[in-house]
């Protein structure tokens, strides 16, 4: 287990005798509380006009399209656009007084979208288009073929259809299909040549168009055009009458050499200069991207601003951050993302692992009629610190106009570390970085979702409705910053992590792993995290030196806990898991389905292969398309140097499942084949169970020595 250096050990170990000039430590401002230096930084804040304004400017006046009016929009990853972009909030930075600003560049997988049409050439009737970010585009002139309707795009339905050369029109479903490029490919070995779609379940609005990054597969793609719910009905009703040809185009370029860009600022701290705190979120956005993300820019723009017109002084240094790409690269089989955070603290600087305090972003925070803040944090060591901030956040905006009128209390979800992580955050707590979401919510009355649609725009957003998230944010990480001890508390883990192996214990004994020691491990360290929690409680007048040596072990523990325990994701989208749930459900399903053989029933082991991870939404592809589909993702995403492991292995159960449905429909009662094969797999499954809870446990381990250093320097 790769862990971050710490002072030696012996060095911790020894009471510190404090020089003349060593510096004793005021008392830490009450956690809970408001105080003048939040209501300074809230006052600059406002109701949110400079940030606003920033999301306005950003909108419209970055992209690689025009919408006619004069307003620009688009700004994918490695595009011109985002070039000018990151440039722009490069000087934004340097404007409202951050020190030392950068841009750093890294290699991405650039698009440059240029334009798009679909249109029926013997009516010259047109239909609104866009693109997937990496969808390959048209040779000149676009392609012009007959049109034919594939449902869901489901291997099923092309049966009894000849689409070689032809343009394939289909209804993309979350609940049949896995990813996007799986349905490419699976036309494109069809022999389609083209792909007309629409997205269920997320182009809510009928007339929306839907766009989205691509993986970072070559070889697999086709050109394809997004349309909105309408346009499909009326091409299908068309359809209904007779065969229809199309002609559909795609100007874009697809660059695997591009480059795109981080942008930080900081304010200094004094005391603690080495330690940081990070807040940061993305700029690159699909059509105008008022939501997501122009409120996140604006709202890091904003609160940056604030913290300097307000004077504060930092105990720890502030890092203010916008990265590119986060709509690119790949994170879980559900979506590429987050790749300019990742290059930031995996590639640029990752010696900020070892002295970040946390990480706090949005994602995006500024919903118009927001009525309240839910707080979230990824990592459980800051929960019960998140609790605290409850009180400070409400009591602000319940004293505050305009949100006095109609806020609502602040909610904290009790899941703790198991949240959605589709976004930038995900780099950092895979790094063992603490982090926090406290953003707008609860919006009322709630308008359709326009995610990643032309209808995000300025008419969804509020400055009002940012300057709840800026406000709570900047309350959090004042607190933060004036806690001269960090206020981890490393038993939110050990107790969770010890329920959640409770619960599944006796499902693991079916497959032969007793987890008493596993447990009894948790437990020792769980006493010593709880000794360490009462010290931090009670470190008024310590010497900083003390302190900084304190911290920097709880942050060492961190480090070594965090990256070990959870997957970002799995057969679910973006729902992170424990490390072994995934593979205690697949052993399961897998040592049910090869017992269902050996007593003949068939049926009931394929259903219980179907909830294989992947196996279900396999089934619905070609097995061409599903190998290559689990080939790639666990090269891509397990066993990755920089990234680290982020999804669970996944078990390839097609072959079985598909032999298995022959021999139902054929009468065929010999099993022995798919028992053999299958039993092998299951064999593979448990051990790697059985890995996954050694990790943990090994994990909450190594932690446990810095908890004890750091309990004996604060005794």
């Amino acid at each position: 287990m790769t862990i971050h250096p710490i002072l030696p050990a012996a060095a911790m170990l020894l009471a510190v005798a404090c020089l003349p000039a060593c510096e004793q430590t005021r008392d830490d401002v009450p956690v809970g509380r408001l105080t003048p230096e939040m209501l300074g930084v809230a006052r600059e804040i406002g109701t949110g006009e400079y940030a606003y304004a920033t999301v306005d400017h950003l909108s419209h006046n970055f992209g690689s399209l025009d919408d006619g009016q004069g307003n620009r929009y688009m700004v994918l990853a490695g595009s011109k656009a985002a070039h000018e972009t990151a440039a722009w909030i490069r000087h934004e930075m340097e404007r409202i007084g951050l020190a030392d600003v950068r841009m750093e560049s890294y290699p991405i997988h650039a698009y440059e979208l240029n334009g798009s049409s679909l249109s029926i050439p013997a009516s010259g009737e047109n239909f609104a288009t866009t693109a997937m970010a990496q969808t390959p585009p048209t040779p000149e002139g676009g392609i012009t073929s007959e049109l034919i309707d594939v449902g869901n795009g489901t291997r099923a339905e092309y049966a009894g259809k000849d689409v070689t050369g032809k343009i394939v029109l289909l209804s993309f479903s979350w609940e049949k299909q896995f990813y996007f490029n799986a349905t490419m490919y699976e036309a494109k070995l069809r022999g389609a040549a083209g792909i007309i779609y629409n997205f269920l379940g997320q182009q809510i609005i009928p007339d929306a168009l839907y766009s989205y990054p691509l993986s970072p597969f070559k070889d697999q793609t086709i050109p394809a055009l997004n349309i909105s719910h309408n346009s499909m009905a009326n091409l299908r009703a068309k359809l209904e009458t007779g065969p229809l040809t199309v002609n559909m185009e795609l100007d874009a370029v697809d660059a695997f050499d591009g480059i795109d860009h981080n942008v930080f600022g900081y304010i200094r701290g004094k005391k603690y200069p080495d330690e940081l705190i990070i807040i940061g979120d993305h700029f690159d956005h699909y059509f105008y991207g008022a939501l997501d993300c122009g409120t996140c820019v604006g709202s890091v723009l904003g609160l940056a601003k604030a913290f300097v017109d307000s004077g504060y002084q930092p105990d720890r240094t502030l890092v203010f951050v916008a990265h590119g790409a986060e709509e690119n690269g790949w994170h879980t089989p559900w979506g590429p993302y987050i790749n300019g955070a990742w290059n930031l603290i995996a590639n640029q600087h990752p010696d900020w692992a070892g002295r970040t305090v946390a990480f706090f972003g949005w994602d995006w925070s500024g919903d118009i009629n927001s009525t309240s803040i839910n707080a979230n944090t990824y990592t459980n060591e800051v929960h019960s610190f998140l609790e605290s901030m409850k009180q400070p956040i409400d009591e602000y905006f319940t004293g505050h106009s305009p949100w006095s009128a109609y806020y609502e209390p602040a909610t904290i979800p009790e899941d703790g570390g198991l949240s959605h992580q589709g976004w930038d955050a995900l780099a950092y707590s895979n790094r063992g970085i603490p982090v926090f979401d406290l953003s707008a919510s609860r919006t009322k009355p709630e308008l359709p979702s326009a995610y990643h649609t032309q209808f995000d725009d300025l008419s969804r957003i509020s400055g009002e409705a940012m300057a709840l998230g800026m406000v709570a944010t900047g309350i959090a990480a004042i607190t933060l910053d004036r806690t001269n001890i960090t206020p981890y508390d490393f038993t939110t883990w050990t107790t969770r992590l010890e329920t959640r192996l409770g619960t599944d214990q006796a499902e693991l004994l079916t497959h032969g792993i007793d987890i008493r020691k596993a447990l009894a491990t948790i437990d020792s360290v769980g006493q010593t995290a709880k000794i360490l929690r009462g010290l931090t409680h009670s470190n008024a007048g310590r010497m900083a030196n003390t302190i900084t040596q304190a911290n920097a072990l709880q942050r060492h523990a961190a480090v070594s806990i965090l990256p070990h325990m959870y997957f970002s994701a799995g057969d679910f989208p973006y729902q992170s898991q424990w490390r072994h749930s995934q593979y205690l459900r697949d052993a399961s399903a897998l040592k049910s389905a090869i017992t269902a053989l050996e007593n003949g029933d068939a049926e009931t082991a394929r259903t219980f292969l179907m909830q294989v991870a992947s196996a279900f939404y396999g089934s619905n592809v070609s097995y061409e398309v599903h190998k290559a589909w689990i080939d790639f993702v666990p090269e891509a995403l397990f066993s990755d140097d920089i990234y680290g492991p982020r999804i669970p292995k996944y078990t390839d159960v097609w072959l079985e499942a598909e032999a298995l449905g022959t021999k139902i429909r054929h009468g065929d009662s010999n099993f022995s084949h798919e028992i053999s094969s299958l039993s092998a797999k299951y064999a593979l499954v448990r051990q790697l169970l059985e890995s996954a809870i050694q990790e943990m446990t090994s994990a909450i381990a190594d932690a446990e020595t810095p908890l004890q250093q750091a309990t004996i320097i604060l005794q």
